[in-house]
This record gives structure tokens, sequence and C-alpha cells, in this order.
């Protein structure tokens, strides 16, 4: 059975960790998954080495001002991934916590961009949100609502599930492609039936040019489904 909700997006500017980085990294893309035990941060940048050394210093630094361990960390081609000990108890007033006193869910994750906090959540009531925002307006510097909408025909299993465009959209076509040809020569069977060489002779390319494409497919792909695999094994 499909429930009536409201559906609330909006976006905040508010002193946080989370949102101080993003305002000293206005054209990176921050994204945040919470479960109360961990964080999982991932940062996608555009600017080379340099600007990833710099973003995994600041993160740095934010744990240690927070007194919160990096449980682990990794880089990719153009993001971060940070995996942490979970900041909420140790951050005053909390929009996530207020959303929870006015019965509201989130959905994951929190992007931060430009300075920016942006969230998708669900109401029940229209007076859950109006005690929201009320609530909000207490400690944001600025509350922008993006949209509002009541949905009578919501499905929780189609909107608070993870979309196709979080896990492929950051693929090039090459790379879709590759992946394409692996999965439709059965060569994540096991045991494989068929090996990356035997694909680009098929489909007649060099194999470290196929090979290539294929590892940034899956890292990227990994990379994406990585904040849930962290937080399922809480």
């Amino acid at each position: 059975m499909k429930m009536a909700i409201q559906e609330l997006r909006f976006k905040v500017r508010h002193s946080c960790p989370f949102n101080d980085l993003s305002k000293k990294h206005p054209d990176a893309s921050i994204y945040q998954w919470c479960n109360y035990t961990k964080d999982i941060m991932q940062i996608s940048f555009e600017n080379g080495p340099q600007q990833a050394i710099k973003l995994s210093e600041d993160v740095m630094a934010m744990a240690r001002k927070a007194k919160v361990r990096i449980i682990r960390k990794s880089m990719g081609d153009a993001d971060l991934q940070f995996v942490l000990q979970c900041f909420c108890p140790r951050l005053t007033p909390n929009v996530t916590f207020t959303l929870e006193k006015h019965n509201m869910l989130k959905i994951p994750p929190i992007v931060y961009r430009d300075g920016w906090e942006w969230y998708n959540t669900v109401a029940f009531k229209q007076d859950d949100i109006r005690g929201f925002l009320t609530d909000l307006s207490r400690f944001a510097d600025q509350v922008e609502i993006v949209s509002k909408t009541s949905n009578h025909e919501f499905a929780a299993r189609d909107n608070l599930t993870v979309s196709t465009a979080s896990i492929l959209g950051r693929l090039s076509r090459k790379q879709l492609w590759a992946l394409r040809e692996a999965l439709r020569s059965d060569y994540y069977d096991v045991p494989k039936r068929t090996t990356t060489k035997k694909i680009a002779k098929l489909i007649g390319i060099p194999h470290t040019t196929y090979e290539e494409h294929l590892r940034k497919a899956e890292g990227k792909v990994m990379r994406s489904i990585s904040p849930l695999v962290e937080l399922r094994e809480s």
C-alpha cells in the first residue's frame, strides 16, 4: 500500500564541520552517509592531486578537532573517501536530530556543495514540516526550500533506496560499455567463463585498452556502493 506523504527538499547554511569544509572547497562535492556509528564521506573534485592533498589534510584536521577517529581512507582518480566515527553526538544543534524531533525522514546522502547542505526528506504531516522549519531557523544562517510536494503515489521501495544514477552516473560511455560486455560474456560467473583478453579479441580492441576501461568502471561502481557496505558492516 502506497503512502501519501510530504516530500521536502531544502538547503541550509550553518556552522558544522562538513559545511565549513565545503566553504573552504566550494568546487568540491561532498556526500555524507551516517548510521550514528560511522560517517562515510565521499568527496568528488576536479583539480587533480594538489586538491586531493589539501582536501585530505583538511578532513584530517577536522577529525582531530572533533576528536573523531578516521577508520579508513581511500583515494580514486577524482575522489576521496573517508570512514570516520560518527560526528552526530558532537554536533549541537544538529539538522538530523531536528528532523527526527519532528518525525521526518532523511533520504541519504546529505550533499555539501559551495557552503550549502542539501537535504532530501519526507514528512507525514504538514505540521511536522512547519515545526521543523521553525526550529531549524533558530540556528541556521540561511534556509532555502528547493521543493515541497504532496505525493499520494509515494512508494518507499522506489524512493528510499539507492538509484541506478548514483551507482552508474559517473561512468563514461566507454566504461559503461566495457562493463556491459563483461556482464554479457559471463565474466563475473564463478568460476569465470571467459577472460578480459578473450572479450577484447571478440569486440576487436586491444586487451590493455579494454581492461583499463573495465577496471575504471569497476572502481567507480565499487566506490559508489562502498558507503552502503560500510554502514551494513557495523
